[in-house]
């Protein structure tokens, strides 16, 4: 089932440019605009088609267009999964087989929410290069907008671009029940055509698009403390530091906290600072070219299932998260499922006081304010013994 696509910001500029952005916001605006997607059926494709016949909606499909549009849609709606989406990603072309969702993008069902029976064949009046083109970005596009501002929060976003031009977008935040989690999505607007051969700004998000991290209950200091500890042992150069990190810690008091939905939100379960601190003596180990190591690391974020995100750094250094459970952990090669570069750890440490803040997760922000407080005071060098002296477990 698909349930959600990428509109990269050329798009997101069409979109903008013809007006239909300021038509979407007014329907929002007036709560008119319900939620869109979940599971689709032949019936239910087959009912808005008829619907939208009867309506008019499809008397003005340009002529040129109209046999090929009726011949491939009748195949496309028998038989998804032998038509494609093909995007070129690194120099490698993807195809995405497609599912009865992307069907209904083209069908014009979700565009006429905001057109009209004559518009919506109008491609040219609104900037774009083909009907289809047209449809199915306007209709990824509402989609989008009706699902945001939903149930929970979002957490703090922050976008990276890397140097295999990848774009990934990441998010620190919690799922319904307060448990961390890190997402992070490749955005990247990489060349995509649609399943009728035109090329379009905007993909379906498919597995490889995204990796999650989902820790269990109270993480929050575990990931503060591993981002800490890669920052100090790499000598890493940050922002948020300065000062002592005064101005995160002012600025995530500015931040209004959500309803409280777990005994957590309402204080009171701080722990020693001290005692959060007790593994940061030890190294986070280095990976080889291979993200290999024999190595045991003590930084990790637990799971509720007994496995955890084990924290090590990479062979071009950067902080990453490998999965491991009693099985995998001891495979020498780890399979990361997150990963930091050094210029990500000012907004990295800023997205935990946030999504504390928030009380998008289980820890408060006094417990991740106590942290950093302790971590740049006097007693800190007295009380951490020098990692040099430790052997590694």
């Amino acid at each position: 089932m698909r349930f959600d696509f990428m509109i990269y910001q050329e798009g997101i500029k069409r979109i903008k440019n013809s007006g239909i952005e300021e038509r979407v916001k007014k329907l929002k605006s007036r709560n008119e605009l319900d939620y869109i997607g979940g599971f689709v059926s032949q019936r239910d494709i087959a009912e808005s088609v008829k619907d939208l016949a009867t309506k008019g909606y499809y008397k003005h499909i340009p002529e040129d267009f109209k046999e090929k549009y009726k011949k491939i849609m009748n195949e496309f709606f028998k038989k998804p999964e032998k038509f494609y989406w093909t995007f070129k990603r690194h120099s490698k072309e993807i195809k995405e087989e497609c599912e009865l969702e992307d069907v209904q993008l083209f069908t014009g069902e979700i565009a006429s929410i905001i057109l009209k029976q004559r518009d919506i064949w109008d491609f040219k009046k609104f900037g774009f290069s083909s009907a289809t083109e047209f449809i199915s970005t306007l209709s990824a596009y509402i989609i989008k907008e009706s699902r945001e501002g939903g149930i929970f929060g979002e957490g703090y976003k922050w976008l990276t671009k890397r140097g295999d031009n990848s774009e990934i977008l990441t998010e620190i935040t919690g799922d319904s029940n307060c448990d961390l989690r890190i997402i992070q999505t490749d955005v990247a607007p990489y060349p995509t055509f649609d399943p009728f051969g035109n090329q379009i700004f905007f993909r379906p998000e498919t597995q490889s698009d995204k990796k999650i991290v989902a820790a269990y209950h109270s993480t929050e200091s575990s990931l503060l403390i591993a981002a800490v500890k890669y920052i100090d042992q790499q000598k890493i150069k940050t922002s948020t530091f300065d000062d002592r990190a005064r101005k995160l810690i002012e600025w995530s008091k500015t931040v209004v906290h959500g309803s409280a939905t777990c005994a957590e939100h309402f204080g009171g379960f701080e722990e020693s600072s001290r005692l959060i601190f007790v593994d940061y003596k030890f190294p986070i180990p280095m990976l080889d070219e291979n993200y290999s190591t024999k190595q045991r690391t003590v930084h990790a974020l637990f799971e509720q299932s007994g496995g955890a995100y084990c924290t090590y750094i990479s062979h071009n250094g950067n902080l990453v998260l490998s999965h491991e459970d009693k099985e995998t952990a001891k495979n020498p090669k780890k399979r990361i499922i997150a990963s930091f570069l050094p210029q990500d750890m000012d907004d990295l440490i800023k997205g935990i006081f946030y999504q504390c803040a928030r009380g998008l997760g289980r820890t408060s922000l006094k417990q991740v304010i106590n942290l950093l407080e302790y971590r740049f005071s006097d007693s800190f060098g007295k009380d951490i013994i020098d990692s040099s002296q430790i052997q590694q477990p």
